[in-house]
């Protein structure tokens, strides 16, 4: 429904029926939008969002423990996902780096700062997994390959 005209929807997903009880008039047609359903009945699509939106407030924390354990058990399908949104909108994406640049900057600056310890820490964990060069006695009693 985002990225079409506004007096468009897919006919496949949604219908124009009369207008709900609450009275959204879709796009001043008269008539509400409304989700088709299996059973023919189908719910006005601003109500439905009103009803989602405010079980969300009401059930914050339950909906958010649902929504952490769900990326925990499924980290391929998050991945894809992300991967996915990435490649849709690189230029959105390219857009808001560019705008928020200095910004930015100083965050990491900031976490950096914030952060030396634990930073430290993996850097030299990184260093002590890094393979070493194995060295060699010359001749002459020093030497590396």
């Amino acid at each position: 429904m985002n990225n079409l005209d506004p007096l468009e929807f897919d006919p496949n997903k949604f219908y124009l029926g009369g207008l709900c009880r609450r009275r959204h008039n879709w796009q001043e047609t008269g008539k509400s939008l409304r989700a088709k359903r299996s059973n023919g009945y189908g719910n006005c699509v601003e109500c439905e969002k009103a009803c989602k939106k405010a079980n969300y407030e009401a059930n914050k924390e339950e909906s958010n423990r649902r929504s952490k354990a769900w990326r925990e058990a499924n980290p391929d399908k998050v991945r894809a996902l992300g991967k996915a949104y990435r490649e849709a909108n690189k230029d959105k994406i390219e857009a808001y780096r560019e705008a928020n640049k200095e910004r930015k900057a100083e965050q990491w600056k900031q976490y950096h700062i914030a952060n030396r310890d634990q930073r430290n820490a993996t850097q030299r964990k990184e260093r002590l997994m890094r393979p070493r060069k194995a060295s060699v006695i010359t001749e002459t009693g020093k030497g590396a390959i």
